[in-house]
């Protein structure tokens, strides 16, 4: 219990320092505190429930020692762009006021997608989880058994889904957050209540359940929150007592939120909603503790995203995935297999590639924040959304290379692209009025 409290103390006080020099809940060096320090307080609120572990010293300096290296890396790209980013809060930012609100046939036609790819994707699973025998199970029941044969199974993730359907669906991961940054804007800044906005928006939401559950679900809320922030900050208004009783009240909810989509997705659960909170956010650090006992190196496991690439293309015959082992914990019949990101970091080559991997992480995800702030660039800001859930959940998983190396990355960002252009009826290629005109400014017009 000692230990804990140490890891819990130490990440406290890298949280109120990070807290104090940026001033910015939303900073990666603040997030990434926050992530550490509530899985940390998870793990030691469930000790004597479901585990009885002491971390050992090793397994408390590495992860102290990480967080306030990423901590060290990102808080001063965050004072080097301040001035820069109260300056660009009256620049570059026309286009969120001068284009006009979406018209309804483009949102109709992104809902008629939605809803045909997710159609298809289920008919996919169905098909699969019935050539195993199991034609009586329900919808729900089919998409848990397809769950637990091939998401959580590395070697199978993806596998019998169609290529086109697979990668279609993936695009819907891009449309979410553009719906959210579109309905935001028109809500916020135009004054407008887009109704079939937010129709489309909720049955995006809801079509993740169809392919990896409520991690997908999550990653679309945080989407929405971070961007609901950056529209808030763009008004220029005041955090009140009312603004951090709301924001409370919704972590509160994603919470219970967590715990009550058990039951809808018929996942037998046996612990109470605070062992199981505890649970599914603290098992991380006593997986990586039992890791650190036992480690083994030179699996590349943060650059694993590489491998699966060259087995897609054709070029290799086999992939291995990444080795995350269920751990039980007791005879509870409970497991957990994630280990924090530090566990993917470590396994490349011990504590050296931890600090790189920390230090490329760091400023990565610190300049585009910044770039994005303000939303002096909207594109970038929808971006930095997208992929805020690597940033959070790196306190359970590694997420954040495993995003960026993937085959399917180039078809996201294009889409992403092509979809700010659609929504916000913009031209793809524009063509400055100044350098058609340049050079004939002084030109009389011709008389009539």
């Amino acid at each position: 219990m000692t230990s804990l409290l140490v890891l819990d103390v130490l990440l406290l006080i890298s949280l109120i320092i990070s807290c104090y020099l940026t001033r910015d809940i939303l900073a990666p060096s603040v997030v990434t505190t926050a992530s550490f320090f509530f899985s940390s307080i998870c793990c030691t609120i469930g000790y004597g429930h479901w585990h009885n572990i002491t971390l050992s010293t090793f397994t408390i300096i590495l992860i102290v020692g990480s967080v306030y290296l990423f901590c060290a890396f990102s808080i001063p790209i965050t004072h080097i762009y301040k001035n820069k980013h109260i300056k660009a809060k009256t620049e570059n930012n026309s286009i969120l006021y001068t284009a006009p609100p979406t018209k309804n046939w483009k949102v109709i036609l992104l809902l008629i997608f939605i809803i045909v790819v997710s159609t298809l994707y289920l008919n996919q699973i169905i098909t699969l989880i019935n050539a195993q025998g199991h034609q009586n199970y329900t919808v729900i029941e089919k998409l848990k058994a397809y769950r637990g044969s091939y998401i959580l199974n590395a070697k199978n993730d993806g596998a019998g889904i169609n290529v086109v359907i697979g990668q279609l669906r993936n695009l819907i991961d891009a449309i979410v957050p553009m719906l959210f940054f579109e309905f935001f804007r028109e809500k916020k800044l135009l004054g407008k209540f887009n109704y079939w906005l937010l129709i489309t928006l909720v049955t995006g939401l809801f079509s993740s359940f169809v392919s990896s559950g409520r991690t997908l679900f999550f990653t679309y809320i945080l989407s929405g929150l971070v961007l609901y922030v950056y529209f808030f900050r763009f008004q220029n208004k005041k955090v009140t007592s009312k603004t951090v009783t709301i924001f409370c009240a919704f972590i509160l909810g994603m919470l219970f939120l967590v715990f009550a989509l058990n039951a809808l997705l018929k996942r037998d659960v046996a612990l109470s909603f605070i062992d199981y909170i505890s649970f599914y956010f603290g098992s991380s650090i006593t997986n990586l503790n039992a890791f650190l006992a036992k480690p083994y190196l030179g699996e590349g496991e943060t650059l694993n995203g590489i491998s699966k690439i060259i087995h897609t293309l054709g070029f290799t015959d086999a992939y291995i995935p990444p080795k995350n082992d269920w751990i039980e914990y007791g005879n509870s019949d409970i497991y957990s297999n994630i280990y924090t990101a530090l566990k993917a970091y470590y396994t490349d080559a011990g504590v050296v590639s931890v600090i790189f991997y920390v230090f490329i992480f760091s400023l990565a995800v610190s300049f585009l924040y910044k770039k994005a702030e303000g939303l002096r660039h909207p594109l970038l800001a929808v971006f930095y959304s997208i992929i805020f859930d690597t940033l959070v959940d790196q306190a359970r998983r590694e997420a954040f290379f495993a995003y960026f190396l993937r085959i399917s990355l180039p078809i996201t960002l294009v889409a992403l692209w092509l979809l700010y252009k659609f929504l916000l009826s913009q031209p793809i290629l524009k063509i400055s009025h100044e350098k058609t005109t340049r050079g004939c400014t002084n030109k009389k017009p011709l008389e009539q």
